[in-house]
């Protein structure tokens, strides 16, 4: 791992913002080929995500052994907030891989927040 990549996935948002300001590439992948945004969008760590995307970084760039956007790693893992920042910025909802589009992976994920489950298909319907 890389210092951009462990700041997005701890949710160290001022160490995001820092290594973004030093010039970090923001749409490099770890060796399992999975972004710092789609890391952060993951763990649910908003703020990053935010940082990240307001840095450019690639919000349809899928991890390498699965095609798995930030998107769909949000939405997947039920969280909410985070969700509705890759589509603010454009993303695409329905890019998806093997398992299907963002929308069929809601809350998929044993350690979910199920609770997001219908305010998270509503945004995507919403921007679909």
């Amino acid at each position: 791992f890389y210092p951009l990549y462990a700041a997005a996935s701890g949710g160290h948002r001022e160490v995001v913002a820092a290594l973004i300001a030093a010039g970090a590439n923001v749409d490099k992948a770890s060796s399992d080929g999975i972004t710092p945004l789609s890391s952060a969008a993951a763990f649910g760590h908003r703020g990053g995500v935010a940082a990240l995307i307001a840095a450019r970084a690639n919000v349809d760039k899928g991890d390498l052994h699965e095609g798995r956007t930030p998107l769909f790693m949000a939405a997947r893992m039920g969280h909410v907030e985070v969700v509705r920042l890759p589509v603010r910025a454009g993303a695409d909802t329905t890019l998806g891989n093997e398992n299907g589009p963002p929308i069929d992976q809601v809350c998929k994920h044993p350690s979910a927040d199920k609770a997001n489950e219908a305010a998270i298909k509503a945004i995507l319907r919403s921007a679909a």
